[in-house]
Formats: C-alpha cells, structure tokens, sequence
C-alpha cells in the first residue's frame, strides 16, 4: 500500500495558517495573561484591519468592474485574498501592537492619577482650572455641533398635518423650524397674545386633535422641558432638564394655553 502523502505547509497556506492558529491557542493556554478580550483595544483593531481591508478590496473591484459579471467572483476572490493576507500580517505584528496599546493605557493610567491627585491636593491652582476650562470648552463646543446639527435638520411636514384651529406647529418651507426656547417663545408670542408655548404634560389642555404627523419629535413647553409629539394622542411623554441656550427641538404654540 504506497504511503499516504501528507501535505506540505508551504503549498498548502489553509493548513499553515491552521496550524498557527493551534500554536497561538497553546501559546494563550500556558500563558494566560497574553490572551486579547473581545473589546480590547488590540482586538478591535486587528479587527479594524480586516474589515477596512475587505471594505478596500471590495470598493476597488466594484470601481473597476462594477455593473459588469465578474464584479461579483473577484470581489469574493479579492476579499478572501484580503483577509488572508491581513491574517498573516497580524500574526506579525500583533504583540507589537499589544505592547504599543499597554504602554498608551499605562501612560493615560499614570496621567489620570496624577491629575486626580493634584486635584485633591491643590484644587484650585492654575492647572487644574487650565484643565477644567479645557475640558467644559471642549464639551461646549462638541454640545453647540449637536444642536447646529439638529437646527439644520429638515423634517418635511404637511400644511395640514401642522395647523389646527387650537395650535400650529411652527414650519418653514414645507419643513419643522427648530428653535432655542427664546426663539420658540418669541415665535408663539408673534401669533398673537392668545398663543404660547404648551405647559407640562400635568396640565395640557383636553383637544380633539393633536399633531399627526408620521413620526415622533420633541416640542418646547413654557417651563423649558419638552413634550413628545406627532402620533395623533395626546402627549404623554416628556423630558426635563435645565435647557442649553443653543438647544434647539420643534416649535408647538398652542391658543389659549396657560
């Protein structure tokens, strides 16, 4: 019987990346503190590298052969080649990588304990003011982004769906205005002394008809908190908070609200 013929490693790179892999789990097993979490840094960047790979490989066959009938085999061909070879450069630099993110989160560790401390110690020294003012500046601007974002949003809504003979729902170009609680105030008042912003959900008014218009969003009310509208009901959901002064959410005045 002619012996069995055993495959050779460096013609077959399915059963060489297999056996890797195996070295790998035996590596992790008798060294327990090398294994990488699932939403470790480390991992999430070798996953980063495979799919922005696969995503690469795939953007460039379909700019290549889109709408023709190879796109579809080379992109799977292209994709596979892709993430094999990403596979085998990760096994290379995956303890580098490892290293470089223990050594960050040792630096940050150290940082954040120093600043900690010096917090306790000497709260109001020049640093910790420079770090606080950063840090509010920092969160200010990120929060004035959001409500400029939420401002330019276009929301399209129906004449009809807008207006009724006991409240209107402030609209501009077939669109939702958004405004700061100021503006929404100022807008209510220029309909007329009877129109003001709605007062909270204890004491909303009895009404046959409430705005329906397809989906949900949030108005002003007088107090500066906000009510859930657009489904038809009465609203009976709200939040409450101290508003920002660049917050901005939908305009609903209501005629002879209190």
């Amino acid at each position: 019987m002619p012996p069995a013929i055993r495959a050779n490693p460096t013609t077959d790179p399915g059963r060489a990346d297999r056996l890797a892999h195996v070295r790998d789990l035996i590596e992790e097993h008798r060294h327990p503190e090398r294994r990488v979490g699932i939403f470790s840094a480390t991992n999430l960047t070798r996953l980063a590298l495979r799919f922005g790979g696969m995503a690469l490989a795939a953007g460039v066959v379909h700019a290549l052969l889109g709408g023709t009938v190879l796109e579809l085999p080379v992109t799977a061909g292209a994709v596979g080649a892709v993430d094999l070879a990403i596979g085998r450069l990760w096994r290379r630099i995956r303890d580098a990588v490892r290293r470089g993110w223990s050594t960050i989160g040792l630096v940050l560790a150290l940082l954040l304990m120093a600043a900690f401390a010096l917090g306790q110690v000497a709260p109001d020294s020049g640093l910790m003011k420079a770090l606080g003012g950063w840090g509010s500046g920092l969160l200010e601007r990120q929060r004035a982004k959001l409500d400029a974002r939420a401002r330019a949003e276009r929301t399209p809504v129906a004449a009809d769906a807008a207006t009724d003979p006991a409240w209107v729902l402030l609209t501009e170009g077939g669109f939702v205005r958004r405004g700061t609680l100021q503006e929404a105030r100022e807008w209510c008042a220029a309909l007329g002394p009877e129109w003001q912003l709605p007062a909270g959900l204890g004491a909303l008014p009895e009404l046959s008809r409430w705005p329906d218009l397809g989906r949900l969003m949030y108005v002003w009310t007088a107090g500066g908190s906000g009510l859930q509208v657009g489904d038809g009901q009465k609203p009976a959901v709200g939040v409450s908070g101290s508003p920002r002064a660049s917050e901005v959410r939908a305009v609903l005045c209501l005629r002879g609200a209190p």
